[in-house]
């Protein structure tokens, strides 16, 4: 939590020191270090807007859209990325402005599993992911139709991976207690890899 504090001061201080526009807008990959297929863009509009945002997918059945309400700071959390690959993300104002943005990934750990199989309709998931959360040495993660992994924590986070009524995930922590899977608890985090609370038990 303190290591992450000290991130997202970075972050805003970083964002505080310059002049970012839609055109030119402050990206961080990964911005709490944890979650390595997300992002932040970051821009400023004279007067507030609407956002309609688009991650594309390997096809336009695994794309993933949201919509963020007229503000004049835009801190858009970014989902969905493809590991080692160039993500294409689209954004689109409220005065028609379209804007297309690159962000490259690293490589995924060899801790992240690949599924063997997979049969999913693209409609069964509705723009939603399958999370996994392994008790073995894996990483926890989050699979599209297609099987290929959106999201993953480089934390080994066990169990009770849910969502929150306020949107927030509830996952086990990775602080072992005793083998071979008792923890101390519960993290209350983001999909952006924020973490909010720890909750000891």
């Amino acid at each position: 939590l303190d290591r992450q504090r000290e991130q997202e001061a970075a972050i805003q201080a970083a964002y505080a020191e310059g002049v970012y526009t839609p055109a030119q807008p402050l990206v961080r990959l990964n911005p709490y270090e944890i979650a390595p297929l997300t992002a932040l863009v970051m821009f400023h509009t004279q007067e507030p807007m609407a956002v309609h945002l688009t991650v594309h997918g390997k096809t336009a059945a695994a794309d993933f859209s949201a919509d963020f309400p007229p503000t004049a700071e835009h801190w858009l959390p970014i989902y969905g990325l493809y590991a080692d690959q160039d993500n294409q993300i689209t954004y689109t104002l409220d005065n028609g402005e379209s804007y297309c943005l690159t962000i490259r990934t690293d490589a995924a750990p060899d801790k992240l599993k690949q599924p063997s199989s997979v049969s999913c309709a693209p409609d069964y998931l509705s723009g939603e992911l399958m999370f996994l959360s392994p008790t073995s040495p894996a990483l926890t993660a989050g699979y599209d139709a297609a099987g290929d992994c959106r999201w993953y924590c480089t934390l080994n986070l066990v169990f009770a991976f849910k969502r929150l009524a306020n949107g927030h995930i509830c996952v086990g922590t990775e602080r072992l207690v005793a083998p071979p899977y008792n923890t101390t608890g519960l993290y209350e985090m983001s999909l952006l890899g924020k973490i909010y609370a720890e909750y000891r038990l």
